[in-house]
């Protein structure tokens, strides 16, 4: 049985040795908070056979990268090819799938292409296997997550029972990647719509960084723009409170504290109220 959701399961060959490692890794923001958002990974090890091979069958839930590398020891530049198959859907929908081969000198890392429907969950086989014998391989499947950028805003419904407050999530508003478009507040329900990732230091969303087009001035709304490592597009993060613009020390936030879809998100002064504490979530 596969593993689900965010963890991996390795499958290999009989007689192969395996060894597997699960890591995250971590941004730090400017109060010294580590933030490990994204970037996972998963090992699988052969040792010297006729055909050395190890393989992959993992489930992932809204992968926004794959990539396979492959390395030979002793015998370094060794041809070996990996062979794969990605598969998703949304909800239990109908799948898409794509698949391809890549074969190179050791070592080298090759990036798995993701069906063109981009649907959250996904199911990732692949293999890869050395051309010649005399030689250990290690292969590392390394993926990218989503996380959803979330705010809690208080419902106004008065009836017993009923909840205070709802989750709403920074979007696309053009739900197409293009530069330029709004970052706007929408419902949590689709995916990839509401998928970012965060590295410690830029907001991406669609391979765009979220940015001040205006360099600074409060209320400015925010869009998304190619990422170009400007003080613009560099936030610092405090887990679930702000997140802060690099200079001038502005926060993200959510105007008037609404929940009404397609609203622009903005910077203000930062001013520790609810509409500019976030909280990630896979």
């Amino acid at each position: 049985m596969l593993a689900r959701f965010r963890r991996a399961a390795l499958a290999v060959a009989p007689a192969v040795l395996i060894a597997g490692a699960l890591s995250a890794s971590a941004g730090t923001a400017d109060a010294g908070t580590a933030i490990a958002h994204g970037q996972q990974t998963q090992q699988c090890q052969s040792l010297s056979s006729s055909q050395p091979s190890c393989g992959f069958a993992t489930e992932i839930d809204l992968p926004l990268a794959v990539t396979i590398s492959a390395q030979a020891s002793p015998a370094s530049g060794q041809n070996a090819t990996v062979t794969w198959t990605v598969s998703c859907s949304v909800s239990g929908g109908a799948a898409a799938s794509s698949s391809g081969t890549h074969t190179g000198a050791t070592p080298f890392r090759t990036s798995l292409h993701l069906p063109k429907s981009e649907s959250g969950d996904c199911t990732v086989n692949a293999t890869t296997r050395l051309s010649g014998s005399g030689a250990s391989l290690t292969a590392v499947l390394a993926y990218t997550l989503g996380v959803q950028m979330q705010v809690s805003v208080p419902t106004g419904d008065r009836l017993e029972g009923a909840p205070l407050a709802t989750f709403m999530c920074m979007v696309d508003s053009r739900q197409g990647h293009n530069p330029g478009a709004d970052a706007v507040l929408g419902n949590c329900s689709y995916v990839y719509v509401s998928a970012w990732t965060y590295n410690g230091k830029t907001l991406v969303h669609g391979g765009l960084c979220l940015t001040d087009p205006r360099g600074g001035r409060i209320r400015t709304k925010l869009v998304l723009d190619r990422c170009t490592g400007a003080a613009d597009q560099t936030w610092t993060y405090h887990e679930n409170g702000p997140f802060v613009l690099k200079s001038p020390h502005l926060c993200l936030d959510d105007p008037k504290y609404t929940k009404v879809r397609n609203t622009p998100m903005i910077v203000f002064n930062c001013n520790g109220t609810p509409e500019q504490q976030w909280n990630l979530s896979s």
